[in-house]
């Protein structure tokens, strides 16, 4: 069996078992997303006290709503997006900045060393390099990418966290990685002026 559909039928069978009030697994389900979920709210919000409330207040609805719950397709991008919601309900809940729902997705997503295991000095200069990238994309392409090769998600996943259709998530993640190899070829080809002058 692909690991992935492994991963997806555990999650199930998971997710099925806490619709019945299995407070196991709740605290299976809490153990294996919180950290995740927790990256993916502070790379949003930037404040981790406020990804932590975020988190928690997923987990007690969660929990206070066991019975109530839908089975559904994919947990991880489920809990992204329920996540996400969170988030843009406590902007438009203190109205600071004029956040909207809009304004979320313009929220910057920003990468840092964090993001990346640093073996030795030049994988370190060759990840600064590549941050430096990182954080010249477009929000939303950002958001995607992050999606794709820091959380794991396929397309599909990705399209329903950023509430998109799937074609959507594929240009933006294309994009970025097209526009990161623009830049980069762009200074590659600046190096040997720089270094006549």
């Amino acid at each position: 069996m692909h690991k992935d559909s492994y991963i997806a039928s555990e999650d199930a069978v998971l997710w099925e078992k806490l619709r019945k009030g299995d407070e196991n697994a709740f605290s299976t389900l809490f153990v294996r997303f919180y950290p995740e979920l927790y990256g993916y709210s502070l790379k949003l919000t930037k404040d981790e006290a406020l990804s932590h409330d975020i988190i928690q207040e997923l987990f007690v609805n969660i929990w206070q709503s066991y019975s109530q719950l839908k089975p559904i397709e994919s947990l991880k991008p489920f809990l992204l997006r329920c996540t996400k919601n969170l988030i843009i309900d406590y902007w438009r809940k203190i109205k600071t900045i004029e956040r909207t729902h809009q304004g979320i997705e313009k929220d910057e997503i920003v990468f840092s060393h964090e993001d990346f295991r640093i073996s030795n000095e030049e994988t370190a200069a060759q990840t600064a390099k590549v941050l430096a990238l990182l954080n010249t994309l477009p929000d939303r392409v950002k958001e995607a990418i992050y999606l794709r090769f820091f959380t794991g998600l396929n397309y599909t996943e990705i399209a329903r966290v950023m509430d998109v259709n799937v074609q959507s998530a594929r240009n933006f993640v294309h994009r970025g990685l097209q526009q990161m190899k623009d830049v980069y070829l762009v200074f590659l080809a600046a190096v040997p002026y720089a270094l006549q002058g």
